[in-house]
């Protein structure tokens, strides 16, 4: 099966996690909040670390009134802890001093660092818990392995396999299934969360299944026809949208 990754943004796009670990080694920050973040920062070293949130270069002034007005308020004993208390003080000290901000996000938080514009120095840095409930793997697996069935989509899909996954359009990944005739169906996913690609990729599939799993979550298998199989291709959003691939006509379903 053809994947296909997103396009890397365009303009400054990376820094090596190998400078920037000298980066942080430099950094006049210290304690939970800190180990936290680098932590996050360097999890994975040497791979490069996109840019790609939709600002990321601006005065510090700019990213104190977005963070001032898009963050919650803290309480006084929480004040600080993630640096949000320092990251307010700081910005407002760097006034209309351009900044460079780079984001990651772990198991529990966003974090966020800011650099000069030689991109050599962090000058500030908070983390933001992330909204919802948060699931592991092993909450996927789980969704996996004892699934309720809620219904098979009404496609024919008899003969076909997963050709592609595209996922360039970030948050709507669309699947390409076809026969050997070159008949088939791409399929969008709205409100898409996860996805779990499958082992081999380009089983035969006998279905395509909408499923509760035990989390509550909604997850689109493409149930293989060999039982064997060792993965099977998944994703988890809210609702799905297919074209034939023939015919070129639309069936939308939404929940």
């Amino acid at each position: 099966m053809q994947i296909v990754d997103p396009e890397p943004p365009t303009g400054q796009q990376f820094i090596l996690r190998r400078y920037l670990r000298e980066v942080f080694r430099r950094a006049p920050f210290g304690g939970e909040a800190w180990e936290a973040c680098v932590a996050a920062f360097l999890a994975t070293p040497g791979v490069p670390l996109l840019m790609q949130n939709s600002i990321s270069q601006a005065p510090a002034a700019f990213f104190l009134n977005l963070y001032t007005t898009r963050e919650p308020t803290y309480p006084p004993d929480g004040e600080g802890r993630w640096g949000e208390g320092d990251l307010r003080r700081r910005l407002k000290e760097l006034g209309d001093h351009w900044l460079s901000q780079l984001i990651v996000t772990d198991a529990t938080r966003s974090w966020a660092i800011y650099l000069n514009e030689s991109l050599d120095e962090v000058l500030a840095f908070h983390g933001r818990t992330l909204p919802g409930p948060r699931h592991t793997m092993e909450d996927d697996e789980a969704d996996l392995l004892e699934p309720t069935l809620i219904r098979h989509l009404p496609i024919d899909v008899a003969g076909m396999r997963p050709v592609r996954l595209d996922h360039s359009n970030i948050g709507s990944p669309r699947v390409v299934v076809t026969d050997a005739t070159g008949r088939g169906y791409e399929l969008r996913f709205i409100g898409w969360r996860r996805l779990r690609t499958a082992a081999p990729g380009d089983a035969e599939i006998r279905a395509i299944d909408e499923i509760r799993g035990r989390s509550g979550r909604t997850w689109f298998i493409f149930d293989p026809v060999d039982r064997t199989t060792l993965r099977k291709l998944a994703v988890q959003a809210d609702s799905t949208e297919w074209v034939e691939t023939s015919t070129q006509q639309t069936n939308l379903e939404k929940r």
